[in-house]
């Protein structure tokens, strides 16, 4: 799975009120589309007057006008916005989607996700800009709305067969935390915190954020914890440091050695060899430990590289993070708590 960049409080505000009035518009101007052609269909059997028709279509070409006189510059920034939401919480929608399961019919995961995505366009519309919660979180409730009612919906059209194909579609958040451990998922989002979210989103982009995720990472007191970390929460190396608190013993002398340092020389040292440089990034033991971030594992496979049962990783993941979360409260690390 391609992590995706959240967006910042402010990159999403900027966006929502660049897509809200443009939307708002959309979706006014597509129902009434569909209200007409609706009511058309039932003047041919006299269950709509005329009239009525030629006031919702009368009320089209006012909104229509209220978007041509927005202008072509102020629409195109609108879509554009609009484009970018649908796009930033993608994974939103499929990560819902797949905690629905059924008790024997079978759910059609792309119409699924087609409602979840079309809600978002609700949700971008009803949104309120002076709320201090993230669009994500108000965009959840309005995406599982959706999906609930196509669900409700096909049970009820399909329930007709017989007792026998009638089964329940439910939302199971169980699995779907458990099934969280085989996908890799950002520090932040793993060291999840309400409280500081809208604060975390505003400082995610400072330059230093880097070196204090991996300052707070190579805390950690065993190998095996910080290369769990490192493989879960796809957080590579940035510089020889961090290579070095991967490394087995053997390793360790033998860096220092190229890197021309005495085995009493601190570690800290290593520091300032940045993974960019030509140089450090083709030395065999960076190259090894680099080309275990090339690729996506499920969990049951960072158990096995870094040597541990299941259960037993399980447990260290739980632990280190435990201690990650704390030391970075500590810190006053905002910014690894989201």
């Amino acid at each position: 799975m391609n992590k995706i960049t959240p967006l910042t409080a402010k990159e999403e505000r900027e966006l929502l009120k660049a897509a809200k009035p443009i939307i708002t518009l959309f979706l006014a101007i597509n129902n009434l589309q569909k209200e007409i052609t609706e009511k058309e269909k039932k003047t041919k059997i006299k269950q709509t007057a005329p009239e009525e028709i030629e006031k919702l279509k009368t009320e089209l070409k006012k909104k229509k006008k209220e978007l041509e006189k927005m202008g072509k510059e102020k629409v195109a920034k609108g879509q554009k916005a609009i484009r970018f939401l649908l796009y930033y919480n993608q994974h939103l929608v499929e990560y819902l989607a797949n905690g629905y399961y059924s008790g024997g019919r079978k759910i059609d995961r792309e119409e699924l996700k087609a409602e979840g995505t079309s809600s978002l366009a609700k949700a971008i519309e009803k949104f309120d800009l002076k709320s201090k919660n993230k669009f994500s979180t108000y965009a959840g409730y309005w995406i599982k709305q959706y999906m609930q009612s196509f669900i409700n919906k096909n049970q009820f059209i399909n329930q007709g067969s017989g007792a026998k194909e009638k089964s329940v579609i439910y939302y199971d958040s169980n699995y779907q935390n458990d099934d969280k451990e085989n996908k890799s998922y950002s520090l932040m989002e793993t060291l999840h915190d309400d409280e500081n979210a809208e604060l975390a989103s505003e400082q995610v982009r400072h330059q230093d954020a880097i070196i204090q995720i991996n300052s707070l990472i190579n805390t950690l007191e065993s190998r095996e914890a910080t290369l769990l970390v490192r493989l879960f929460s796809k957080v590579k190396p940035s510089n020889l440091l961090d290579i070095y608190y991967l490394a087995i013993e053997e390793e360790k002398k033998e860096l220092k050695k190229k890197m021309r340092l005495s085995d009493k020389s601190s570690p800290g040292l290593l520091q300032k060899y940045s993974l960019e440089k030509k140089e450090v990034r083709n030395l065999p033991l960076v190259e090894k430990y680099l080309s275990l971030f090339t690729k996506n594992y499920k969990f049951s496979e960072i158990s096995k590289i870094v040597g541990r049962s299941e259960n037993v990783a399980r447990r260290l993941k739980q632990e280190s993070f435990k201690k990650l979360q704390k030391l970075a409260k500590e810190r006053n690390l905002h910014l690894l708590i989201k």
